[in-house]
């Protein structure tokens, strides 16, 4: 089943990973070991894209945690 992706900044995309295409469930089977596609953040926008990311300490203690 597909669904929505959801990038942590702002940008252009100026990459993506056409093996996905015939191989999404790598996405799945060893989500650190692929890419899904490149951005190119847009200056203005990623300082305050990049403070609005939760630190690994707030996302350890978050719900569910």
């Amino acid at each position: 089943a597909a669904s929505d992706i959801h990038a942590p900044i702002s940008g252009e995309i100026v990459a993506l990973n056409d093996s996905m295409d015939s191989s999404p469930e790598l996405v799945n089977e060893n989500p650190y070991a692929v890419w899904l596609f490149k951005i190119k953040p847009t200056t203005e926008s990623l300082t305050v894209d990049l403070n609005a990311l939760m630190s690994l300490a707030q996302y350890e203690s978050g719900p569910g945690a």
